[in-house]
C-alpha cells in the first residue's frame, strides 16, 4: 500500500470539495507571510470523519495550524492581520445513530465568532461539519470556508486554500436554509405513532426551495472562486426520437475573466413549463467542469439523456417523457443562471383508453378521442354562461359523464359512446 500516495488523493480530494461560501472584500486569498490568529478546537484537533460505523484509522491526519503556521505567522489575535476560526460540529453532536433537533452551531462557537470579529474584522471562519448548519452568526465574518469532513489531508488542503496556493472549486450539494422551518420535512418529521409522511413528495432539497421562490442562506451549486468566470454561445440541439437513445446535447463558452487559473463547475438545469404532472420548476440534469487560465476561455459540452428527462406514470406503469417545450439553463448554482434557451422534444405517446370519468381536458389531450369530441360541439356557449371567464376554465375538469348536468350541455349518451369508442 503506497500511504504517501493515497494522502495526495485525499489532499486533491479535499481541495476541490471545499467550498468558498462568502468573501466580502476579497479577503481571500490571504497573502503568504500575513500575521495569522488562529482560533478554535478544530484547528489542532480536526473534524475529518464522520462517526459510528464510518469511523476509520486514518495512517496520517494533516493538522490545519501547522500547515497555517507553513505559510504565514501563528500570533495574538490583537497583533494579527486577519483571524481564522475553526468551528463546526463533533461527534457528540450529530452521528448516523440519532437525528439532530436543529441546526444550530453550539453556543460556544457562536460566541467565539461574535468575540473574534469584535476584535479583528478581517474573520475568516472554516467550518467543518457532516450535516448542514444555520449560518446566521457566522455572516458577521466577511469570508466562510465550508469544509464539511473532508478526510486524513483536510488540514494542508484549507492552508493552502486560505493563502491562495489552490483556487477553491467546490460546490454546494445541499441548500443552506435560514431557519429549520424552511425545510422540506419540517412538519412531517419525525412523524407520528411509527409513521412519517413523506409529504414534500418530488419537491425534495433544492427542487423545494427554487420552485416556492423562497429565500435561502445559500443555494445547491454555490460555491465562490478567486477569479471570475463568463458564459457565452448557448447551443442546445435534440437527437431525433429514433435516436437511441435520445439525447438533448449543449455546448456553451466559457471563460476565465479574471487573473488566476481556476476550475469552473457549469451546471444544467431544466424545467418543463406548462407541464401536465407535478414537477420541480428546474432540475439537475447534468453537470462539467473546465479548469481555465486567466483569459482563457474553451467550449464545454453536455450530453443530457432523453431518459433523464422522464416521469413515471402510475396509469401506465412506465417511464414517459412528455412532448414538447423544455427551457434549459446554465448556470453556476441553482440560483445564479447565466443563460437559457429551449428545446422541443417528441416526447412520448400516452395513449390511454378515455372512460366516463375522464375529464374535458383528458378527452380533448387525446389523440384519437379528442378531435371526436371537438366535433360533437358539445361544450355550453358563452352566452349561456353568466360568468366573465373562458368557458374552458370551468369545465376542464369535470368528468364527462357530468357534463350534461353543467349549463345545459347537450352531451347525450349517444355521443359519451361515440368518444368512448374511438379512443379505443
Amino acid at each position: 500500500i503506497d500511504f504517501s500516495a493515497h494522502h495526495e488523493l485525499a489532499k486533491r480530494a479535499a481541495t476541490e470539495a471545499v467550498v468558498l461560501l462568502k468573501n466580502d472584500g476579497g479577503l481571500l486569498p490571504l497573502r503568504v507571510g500575513t500575521r495569522v490568529a488562529v482560533l478554535g478546537e478544530m484547528a489542532t484537533s480536526p473534524r475529518f470523519q464522520g462517526g459510528g460505523s464510518s469511523h476509520v484509522n486514518a495512517a496520517q491526519v494533516d493538522i490545519p495550524l501547522d500547515g497555517i503556521a507553513a505559510l504565514g505567522s501563528v500570533v495574538a489575535l490583537e497583533e494579527s492581520d486577519a483571524a481564522v476560526v475553526f468551528v463546526g460540529l463533533s461527534d457528540a453532536e450529530e452521528s448516523e445513530g440519532f437525528d439532530r433537533t436543529h441546526l444550530k452551531l453550539p453556543e460556544a462557537a457562536l460566541k467565539l465568532v461574535r468575540e473574534t470579529v469584535a476584535v479583528q474584522p478581517n474573520t475568516v471562519v472554516v467550518l467543518s461539519h457532516g450535516g448542514v448548519v444555520e449560518l446566521e452568526d457566522m455572516e458577521l465574518a466577511p469570508a466562510i470556508l465550508d469544509c464539511a469532513l473532508l478526510g486524513e489531508a483536510g488540514g494542508s488542503a484549507v492552508a493552502e486554500l486560505l493563502f491562495g496556493l489552490q483556487n477553491p472549486s467546490g460546490r454546494l450539494a445541499e441548500t443552506i436554509p435560514l431557519r429549520l422551518s424552511d425545510v422540506p420535512s419540517y412538519g412531517n418529521f419525525p412523524g407520528e405513532n411509527s409513521q412519517v409522511n413523506y409529504g414534500e413528495s418530488l419537491l425534495v432539497g433544492y427542487r423545494w426551495y427554487d420552485t416556492r421562490d423562497w429565500s435561502v442562506a445559500y443555494p445547491f451549486g454555490h460555491g465562490l472562486s478567486y477569479t471570475t468566470f463568463a458564459y457565452s454561445d448557448l447551443q442546445l440541439r435534440s437527437t431525433a426520437a429514433s435516436a437511441s437513445p435520445a439525447s438533448v446535447s449543449v455546448s456553451l463558452a466559457v471563460t476565465n475573466t479574471g487573473t488566476r487559473a481556476g476550475r469552473e463547475v457549469v451546471q444544467l438545469y431544466v424545467g418543463k413549463p406548462a407541464s401536465t404532472v407535478r414537477r420541480a420548476v428546474r432540475e439537475l440534469k447534468g453537470f462539467t467542469s473546465v479548469m481555465l487560465a486567466p483569459g482563457e476561455s474553451q467550449t464545454v459540452s453536455i450530453e443530457i439523456p432523453q431518459a433523464d428527462l422522464a416521469y413515471w406514470d402510475d396509469r401506465v406503469h412506465r417511464w414517459l417523457v412528455e412532448p414538447g417545450e423544455y427551457l434549459v439553463w446554465a448556470g453556476a448554482s441553482s440560483r445564479d443562471l447565466r443563460l437559457s434557451g429551449t428545446v422541443s422534444l417528441a416526447g412520448d405517446d400516452l395513449d390511454l383508453p378515455v372512460t366516463r370519468e375522464s375529464t374535458v381536458r383528458e378527452v380533448l389531450a387525446h389523440p384519437k378521442a379528442g378531435p371526436v369530441f371537438e366535433s360533437l360541439d358539445v361544450l355550453p356557449k358563452m352566452e349561456s354562461v353568466s360568468l366573465g371567464t373562458d368557458i374552458m376554465e370551468i369545465v376542464k375538469d369535470v368528468p364527462i359523464e357530468r357534463l350534461a348536468n353543467i349549463f345545459g350541455s347537450n352531451l347525450t349518451e349517444e355521443n359519451i359512446q361515440a368518444v368512448l369508442a374511438s379512443s379505443q
